[in-house]
């Protein structure tokens, strides 16, 4: 062996011993913080490594061309793969090192808590059980919700009538609460949505989700763009963008909770060595257990019922970790859900009924064998644009799941009533939709829906900007929008009786009939405790975007669109409606400077203005307004 090659050979070495120093130190780092992904994501790197070697190593010269070609391909791709994994691995270390500054209030901290699915109203009994009599929810501790009754509701600010946006599914409704605005300017309109001018599918169920930070909004922030120098993990929340660790991590409470207690505890250990501050300033944390229970079984099962017990004693575990780190005092607790849960005995496949009116409609998940823990959709066929524009004239969508998203394609017709074009750069009008040519006929959608299947609750279209029409089988009311004097609406019957039921009302009802110009806010006065909460503004702040549908549409009470070949198997819960049992949701606060008060309703919007009004920042393009939960009364105002 000649001295060139054995200095060659500790060259080598010698390099790949610092890699995996590298490799090592930074796998401890993650650890420490608890972010298992980035572990895997640099074990990764050195699994892509090893093989690349071994692949450089072994395989073979070939003579032939096309096996040299692909070797050269092949080690590309890992070298390529190794690269990216390596440094977002590091980056994204380097970033949550990075981040260390304080506040804007002086030596606090930030904890938000989103229990999906979860409804004070739905667990009235179990908070109930063991107090004197029902009144004294807000003055003594619950048995079976110790910690909520002490913190929240006998020392804190809350309200169980909390309302969602619509859709009330998870994606929007999560998306509410950390940018505080309603679909129509997150962009984020559903689980599952369309883009008419790209032509694009996008389905957050699954790895569609990768995308959600990239149709988000530019001009909506998000929770922790507001803190960009505080360091800010996200466990589980969809809505992470400038968070400075996201950590996707197991969708169950107590991998989540793990995760939480891990952060602060280690951040605090490295704290003591480095002589800074370093537990995180933001955290913030998705418990997903009892929307995935409750969607598989009724709410009143045994199993749904311990979960919320459950839910109570990890809220304990992190108060109980903020406690033993000395800033539980110095921490503003946020306890909020995201939607509510109702119960669903029937289904129908919307799929079916647009296929029924001869409709070439793209369906965004078919599959002939589902899963028991429910949907996730890979992406992996989502629609070319060839497609689109050639074979499908609609796109229909279920959402969380008693909602649902139709898009259809515009058309221009001549004198004669005939088609001369048919494209998605046709913005389709309720005109189009009541007389539309398919299948050789000119048929009413709108009515051919409704008289499908009773299924169908409602429908909203939005034919021109400011004017919401809303469809039952009942009759057909309008809403109208300005913005004169601030938000206000109109809202009157056109035919028929009301689909929402407001006139019913007798203190509504002379507004519907004088057709009244009232603010947003004496809108959601009216209308709070109404069978369709806040309705007004949840639709018509649904629609107006470029990505809204053609028609929005809200499953009947007691049903979902979950598509049979889903439903058959599972789900016999939903949310999405507009109703107010999937509607309604805790929201609560908790810390220095936040009074005790039973706020009477709210929004989830409501969540970050009241946030950031804390934290004397002011919002930017955001659709809540700060809820009056403050000691200090000028906050308040």
């Amino acid at each position: 062996m000649r001295i060139r090659d054995i200095k060659i050979k500790n060259i080598k070495i010698i390099s790949a011993a610092i890699l995996m120093l590298l490799l090592i130190f930074y796998i401890i780092i993650s650890g420490l913080f608890g972010a298992v992904v980035y572990i895997i994501l640099l074990a990764l790197t050195f699994i892509l490594a090893l093989i690349t070697f071994i692949i450089k190593r072994y395989w073979k010269r070939s003579k032939r061309k096309i096996f040299r070609i692909l070797k050269l391909i092949t080690l590309s791709l890992l070298v390529l793969t190794t690269a990216t994994v390596f440094v977002y691995g590091n980056v994204t270390v380097y970033r949550f090192v990075h981040d260390s500054g304080e506040l804007p209030l002086g030596d606090r901290y930030l904890a938000v808590i989103v229990v999906d699915g979860g409804s004070l109203i739905q667990a009235r009994e179990l908070l109930m059980k063991g107090l004197e009599d029902n009144s004294s929810y807000a003055t003594q501790i619950s048995k079976n919700f110790p910690v909520i009754s002490e913190y929240f509701l006998t020392n804190g600010a809350f309200t169980a009538f909390g309302i969602s946006v619509w859709p009330s599914s998870s994606v929007p409704a999560h998306t509410g609460i950390v940018t505080g605005s309603y679909p129509r300017n997150t962009g984020i309109i559903g689980q599952r949505q369309f883009d008419v001018e790209t032509r694009k599918h996008t389905s957050y169920i699954g790895l569609g989700i990768l995308s959600y930070s990239a149709i988000l909004s530019k001009k909506t922030k998000a929770l922790c763009e507001y803190f960009p120098n505080a360091r800010s993990v996200d466990i589980l929340q969809i809505a992470n963008r400038g968070c400075s660790l996201y950590i996707p991590g197991t969708p169950h409470d107590e991998q989540v909770v793990t995760r939480a207690v891990q952060i602060i505890g280690f951040s605090d250990f490295i704290g003591k060595f480095s002589r800074k501050k370093e537990i995180p300033r933001v955290i913030i944390m998705t418990l997903p257990d009892i929307d995935h229970q409750t969607h598989n079984r009724l709410l009143t099962d045994e199993i749904s019922i311990n979960l919320y017990l459950k839910t109570d004693e990890y809220i304990g575990k992190i108060f109980d970790v903020y406690k033993e780190k000395g800033i539980f005092n110095k921490t503003l607790f946020v306890l909020a859900s995201d939607h509510g849960m109702g119960e669903v005995k029937n289904h129908v496949t919307i799929d079916n009924l647009m296929h029924d009116m001869r409709f070439d409609t793209f369906q965004s998940l078919k599959w002939m064998v589902v899963p028991a823990w429910g949907s996730f959709e890979a992406n992996f066929y989502v629609g070319s644009r060839y497609k689109f524009d050639h074979s499908y004239n609609s796109v229909s969508l279920w959402g969380g799941n008693s909602d649902a998203l139709v898009y259809i394609k515009g058309q221009i017709k001549d004198e004669q009533g005939k088609v001369i074009e048919e494209s998605w750069d046709i913005k389709t009008t309720d005109e189009m939709l009541k007389s539309y040519s398919i299948g050789g006929d000119n048929i009413n959608v709108i009515e051919r829906l409704l008289e499908y299947s009773p299924g169908i609750g409602l429908i909203f279209t939005n034919p021109v900007e400011n004017i919401f029409n809303i469809y039952s089988s009942k009759g057909q009311g309008q809403i109208l929008e300005r913005h004169d004097k601030g938000l206000e609406f109109q809202y009157s019957i056109i035919s028929g009786e009301d689909p929402l039921g407001f006139a019913e009302n007798k203190t509504i009802a002379p507004y519907i009939e004088n057709k009244s110009w009232l603010s947003d806010r004496k809108w959601l006065d009216l209308t709070y405790y109404e069978h369709y909460p806040d309705a007004l503004r949840r639709i018509s702040y649904s629609l107006g975007n470029k990505d809204s549908a053609t028609m929005h549409i809200v499953a009947a009470d007691g049903w979902d669109f979950t598509p049979y070949y889903v439903a058959k198997k599972v789900l016999v819960g939903s949310h999405g409606s507009l109703n107010s049992q999937q509607s309604f949701v805790p929201i609560m606060f908790y810390g220095p400077g936040i009074k005790h008060v039973e706020i009477p309703y709210a929004r989830t919007v409501d969540i970050l203005p009241t946030i950031l009004k804390y934290f004397n920042i002011s919002a930017e393009n955001i659709d809540g307004r700060a809820l009056p939960v403050f000691e200090d009364e000028s906050k308040n105002q």
